[in-house]
């Protein structure tokens, strides 16, 4: 459905709300980014029922990242966003029992004149996590060491500062990167990278591994040496705790929520965005050092085991008793 299609159903979307909330005890929303969304708060604030909205995502930063669809286009989805974020600010004001569950600081600071709570994004299951390997040094065997990005491959992911770095790798050996995710949708962003590969030479050393499954994935983890998520805009990316509950140490962008499930240096390295040689560095760095590999994995692995999808739906039911005795 297009955003215009979505304006001009917004009568018969709020109608629906209305219904099902009415046969509600409570109400959990996850993004409802429409411009619906006001009659979710009303629904909820006139029936007292509690509603746990979820935010997963700071949309204005996204749009801010890079161009899309062009200044004016971009600058209309600014203003939408704002809107948006205002409709959210007016709804949870209105005496309804309401908590925003955010996807990282970033997000609650947007709205801290509100019930704001930070979480982190996760689908872990207990027994996602993963025993400890034995651990991979580059001068232990011949095989390359090997990089993994997992993203839908699109402008925000910054994939083109990750191939920049990949020409400025320091480390002794071959390093290989693999990208696993759909590209099919943003063609021109594709050439772009496809131009970037070649103009470093780095055709033999960069695969594409397409859209895959839980099992294909975690095959791919237990073949890397190090997980990089080079991007631009993230709420709380759950493809960094399967990376530490996998035992990969990894590399990410200092933006968005992320620093809310990466202390720098504890479970994981932090690095501007956009810079291809702070990313490089970092990834040498990880690459040379057994002393931090080995302690960014161990801490890794206990902050996923924190934070699995169990942990996470006991924070919701406690959040929900709260607003209930409110």
């Amino acid at each position: 459905t297009s955003a215009v299609d979505g304006l001009r159903k917004t009568p018969g979307i709020s109608r629906i709300y209305r219904q099902t909330i009415g046969e509600a005890d409570a109400v959990f929303a996850r993004g409802v980014m429409i411009p619906a969304v006001p009659a979710i708060y009303q629904s909820c604030a006139q029936r007292s029922i509690p509603l746990v909205h979820w935010l997963v995502g700071n949309p204005e930063a996204l749009l801010r990242s890079h161009r899309r669809y062009g200044p004016i286009l971009d600058h209309l989805g600014r203003l939408f966003v704002r809107r948006w974020e205002g409709q959210v600010r007016r709804g949870y004001r209105q005496g309804g029992p309401a908590c925003l569950l955010c996807n990282g600081q970033e997000i609650a600071d947007r709205f801290g004149d509100g019930p704001t709570e930070v979480t982190v994004s996760t689908t872990l299951r207990p027994e996602d996590i993963q025993a400890p390997r034995a651990d991979r040094a580059p001068s232990a065997s011949p095989a390359p060491l090997r990089i993994l990005t997992v993203a839908y491959i699109r402008p925000e992911k910054g994939i083109e500062y990750l191939l920049e770095a990949m020409s400025l790798l320091k480390t002794q050996g071959e390093v290989h990167l693999d990208l696993v995710g759909s590209r099919d949708r943003y063609p021109t962003y594709q050439a772009k990278l496809d131009q970037l590969i070649r103009q470093h030479g780095l055709e033999e050393r960069i695969h594409w591994r397409g859209h895959t499954d839980r099992d294909d994935l975690a095959t791919h983890f237990g073949r890397a040496d190090l997980f990089v998520l080079p991007t631009l805009s993230e709420g709380t990316p759950r493809v960094l705790l399967e990376a530490m509950a996998h035992g990969v140490p990894l590399v990410a962008s200092q933006v968005g929520g992320i620093p809310d499930s990466v202390a720098h240096e504890v479970n994981g390295l932090l690095i501007p965005p956009k810079d291809p040689a702070a990313l490089a560095e970092a990834c040498d760095r990880v690459f040379a050092d057994s002393q931090l590999r080995q302690g960014l994995v161990e801490s890794g692995r206990e902050f996923a085991r924190a934070h699995t999808v169990d942990r996470f739906a006991e924070r919701i039911v406690s959040i929900f008793r709260r607003l209930t005795e409110r």
